[in-house]
This record gives structure tokens, sequence and C-alpha cells, in this order.
């Protein structure tokens, strides 16, 4: 095959390349070539077998198309004489050498309901990359794990059928969550981390960081988390929910009980989410992930979910659209119960009943009582937020979601809707204990 492959990788890049392990991260900064290697190296693992069989995907579909699939147009489907076939609705690239990338997203088309791991389950594959892996459940990652060495392909030096080396590699920029506690935090077996940072990246213009640093010079903390790549600062010693309690959370199993709770954090059209969260006693879930759709049709799916799930209280946030939401599960006869943020706080400690009810979510925390999901979306919200205590009446106050969301660059709908779920919950705690 006479291909000319324009890709000469960086150093960070080719020690990937080169790694032996089967799980790979590579994360950092941005700009640090991240999904450049990804393809590549789908594509390096492709052409040294023939009929060889990988997968590129991220957990959004309509993300990858975004993102990801122009790296994969870039150095894959632009290459004269590389690629024979490429079938778009099938999400099927075959190369010249009758080696096969398949592309997508890996979500289920429905977040409400159904088997999260419907989309891989039929995946036979000898290879997987998965770009800013930690959108993807920690849950979804091991086992789409196991659908690798599961494709012979033809070794070329041999003329035999074998299973090619197996490799599953991710990238991300540096968060909170599953992908750190186990690539940066832990030494798993078969595991290798290989950061990368902006400076790395010598194909940029020098304009690159000093452009960044200008954009981000009032937010030191995206500086050093997606300009340096930094994975050691990334708690936040201002937040009220401390991180090492909230990976705790993560880790731990707590049985399922009473009350059941439905907590709803309402979202408008635009990059804000409507999110829910179910609680079973001390243990909860997200059951909704829902973004730029009317009030009514969040009521319709809440209705539906608390039809599966029979709460005794659905709590909504009824402040802006969230009004329209339980407005509307009231006339259909569910217990709506608002939460209203701005409300006053029963203890008198507290600005408002917001601050109350995050102040209570930390108490569960630090007490080692809540099992929270590993989703890491959720995670990193909850581990930013921040307080602070006035200095004119010494009163604890959350800072506001506009702030949030200027610094976060969207709404902290995940950690709001937790909080109002869990709201109470320690007071259930101290009087089944007093019972007992």
């Amino acid at each position: 095959m006479d291909i000319k492959l324009k890709y000469q990788p960086l150093a960070p890049q080719l020690r990937a390349h080169l790694s032996s392990e089967k799980h790979i991260l590579y994360g950092g900064a941005v700009g640090g070539g991240k999904s450049v290697y990804l393809v590549n190296d789908a594509l390096r693992q492709s052409l040294m077998w023939s009929k060889n069989r990988v997968g590129i995907f991220r957990w959004e579909f309509s993300t990858f198309k975004k993102t990801t699939y122009l790296s994969l147009k870039e150095w894959v489907l632009d290459v004269p004489g590389l690629v024979v076939y490429h079938n778009q609705q099938e999400h099927i690239i075959r190369l010249v050498n009758g080696s096969e990338i398949v592309y997508g997203g890996l979500k289920p088309s429905s977040s409400v309901s159904g088997d999260v791991m419907s989309v891989i389950k039929s995946l036979e594959l000898s290879s997987v990359y998965i770009d800013e892996v930690t959108d993807v459940p920690e849950e979804v990652f091991l086992f789409l794990s196991t659908r690798t060495e599961r494709h012979k392909a033809l070794n070329p030096h041999t003329g035999s059928w074998e299973y090619p080396p197996p490799r599953v590699a991710g990238t991300c920029n540096p968060e909170l969550g599953w992908v750190k506690l186990r690539w940066v935090d832990s030494q798993h077996p078969d595991h290798v981390f290989i950061p990368s940072n902006v400076k790395d990246n010598i194909h940029l213009p020098a304009s690159y960081e000093a452009g960044l640093r200008e954009i981000w010079a009032d937010n030191p903390e995206w500086v050093d988390r997606y300009l340096e790549g930094n994975w050691t600062n990334l708690t936040d010693f201002e937040a009220v929910l401390p991180a090492d309690k909230i990976m705790e959370a993560v880790r731990r199993e707590v049985p399922q009980g009473t009350p059941v709770i439905i907590g709803v954090d309402c979202g408008a059209f635009g990059n804000d989410k409507s999110v829910a969260v179910v609680r079973r006693g001390l243990w909860s879930e997200v059951i909704l992930e829902k973004q730029g759709q009317s009030t009514m049709e969040t009521a319709n799916q809440v209705a539906l979910l608390a039809d599966r799930y029979l709460p005794e209280r659905i709590r909504v946030d009824t402040i802006g659209v969230g009004q329209g939401v339980g407005d509307r599960l009231a006339e259909m006869g569910y217990p709506v119960e608002p939460f209203i943020a701005g409300a006053k706080a029963e203890d008198d400690r507290f600005l408002n009943k917001r601050a109350e009810a995050y102040w209570g979510f930390r108490n569960l925390l630090e007490k080692g009582l809540v099992s929270i999901p590993n989703n890491s979306i959720a995670v990193n919200e909850m581990g930013v937020i921040r307080y602070m205590i006035s200095a004119s009446d010494r009163k604890i106050q959350i800072e506001s979601k506009k702030l949030v969301k200027k610094r976060l660059g969207h709404s902290p709908d995940y950690a709001d809707a937790f909080i109002i779920t869990f709201d109470g919950a320690g007071f259930e705690y101290m009087t089944s204990a007093v019972a007992g």
C-alpha cells in the first residue's frame, strides 16, 4: 500500500502509542492532541493487522459528530487511497487492508429507561477508543473492556489469524470522578496514565496558549486544570461538599430503603438540563437527563417515572420554569412538594433554604451515610459549588446558580437535583436511629 500518512506524533502521543498496557489514559490540557492521538492509535491498530476491527466512540453521538468525527475525517477519511468504503448510516469505515473502524455514541437513545449497556452488548472488537472517557459511566467502561479480544485479525507477518493485543484507550481533561480514581490516584494493574500539556504540542501557534491565558485571566482554576493539565488541584477547599467525601459516597453501597423521594431541577430551553434524581432511603440514582425541552414534556416524563417508582413526594424546584412542571404534576394528582431555594431556612445559621439543604447533604456525606451514582457530571458539579459566611450576620450561604454557571459554563442542574432530593434526609436518619 503506497499511502502517505501525514501524522507525526508528539512526544507524549508516541509514548501512548508504544504503551504495552491494555488500559491507556491520555489526558490533560486542551490543545494536547487528545483526539488526534486517539484516532491515530485506532488507525495504527487497524493497519498493523489486516481485517482488524476497532471502535472509536464518545458517550453522546451528537457530541461525537461535532468533535471526534472531525479528527476522524482529517486523519482517516480524507487520506487518499486509505478508505475503500464508508457507511455513514451504520458508522463503519473500511480501510484498504480490510480492517474496519466502527464509530459513534455509546449512550442509548433514551436516558429515561432501558439498558445502559444496550449499545455495546453487540460489539465484537479487538480494541476500543473512548474520547472524553469521563462522560462515560464506569460500569459501561468496564463492560466495554470485555468487548475487546473478540475479533481475530490476519497477522501480515505470519499469515495466521490471531487476536491482536487488546487496547482500551481513553482521553479526557482533568475531572473529579472514577477516571481520576482509576488512573491518576491508583495503580491498577495493566493501566497507564500519560499526561498531555499544551506546551507539548509543537504544531500549535505561539499565540494559542497566550490567548487562552488571557481569556481565562479571571479564572485561575481553568488555567490550572484545562491549560496546565493539572490533576492534583481539583479539590476546591471552599467547596461546600468535600471532594473526598463525594468519591467515598460514589464507592459506597447502602441498602435501598424508604422513603422514596424524587427531586427535580427544571431547565428551560438552552444548555440547561432538566434532571431528576430518585432516592430510596439513602441510596440514589439519576433517572432523568433532558435538555432543550418544554415544561410540559418534563412534567409528562416525571409523571411516567413517578408511576414506576411510586414516590411519597416529588420535590420540584418551583422557581422560574419549575413552576409549570410542579403545577402540571399537581393537576395530574401526583404528590408534589415545592422546593423554594430562596425561602427562609428553618435553622438560623443559614441564609436560605438552598444553603440549609446543601449543608444537610454535606453532613450526610461526612457521616458516610449516602450512596450516590458514578455520574461524572454530577460528581464534578458537587465538588465545585462553594459556600461562604457573610461578614454582616455570619450566616452560611451558597454561591448563586448564576455564579456557578459563570465558572462552569453551565448550570449546576445535577447537584441541585441531588440537594432537592436529599433535603431533610438527615432528620429521617436521626429519628430512625432514636427509634432503633
